[in-house]
């Protein structure tokens, strides 16, 4: 992020459960809901809420339902604050993934485009700025335990420096 012309690194910790609703068989709208907090330099956040929406379209999908391309896209804002102010972070990601069902395990990789917005406000002042890396890599796998129970790992690169762990539950 580049703050008053400055190269700065904002890190973030993020709680989040993610309910997933087929609404078409090639249509997927998700919530998250959960908890974030933010630091940048001069501040340090405390915990508070997150939320967020998408949506999954299946551009693709082979016969056998092995191959899938998916456009997937969403918002996700949290607040935190501390002592001296309060931020908002607005994140909104469109990506493009490909994933190949092999056994118990679907790995997946894409593209994706991410803007991530600021706004630390202190007293009658206020600050905005914006993540300068925009374009990003995507990879992880889901790992189903049976049909219903998986777990996850995902790694972002180049536009967020990321660790994504999780356990998910289809009905």
């Amino acid at each position: 992020m580049r703050i008053n012309g400055a190269k700065e690194e904002m890190t973030t910790r993020q709680l989040v459960v993610t309910g997933d609703y087929g609404l078409l068989p090639s249509l997927d709208l998700y919530i998250k809901l959960g908890f974030a907090d933010m630091e940048v330099p001069d501040f340090k956040g405390r915990l508070d809420g997150l939320y967020g929406v998408g949506a999954k379209f299946k551009l693709f999908k082979d016969p056998e339902d092995k191959l899938n391309v998916t456009i997937d896209g969403g918002v996700t804002r949290f607040n935190s604050g501390d002592s001296t102010g309060d931020a908002t972070v607005t994140d909104y990601m469109g990506a493009l993934i490909v994933s190949n069902k092999a056994g118990n395990m679907t790995p997946y990789a894409g593209f994706k485009v991410c803007e991530t917005e600021v706004e630390l406000k202190s007293g009658a002042s206020s600050r905005k700025f914006s993540a300068d890396k925009k374009v990003g890599i995507l990879a992880g796998v889901d790992y189903f335990v049976n049909p219903n129970v998986f777990f996850n790992g995902e790694v972002n690169l180049f536009d967020q420096q990321a660790v994504y762990l999780g356990a998910g539950f289809k009905f």
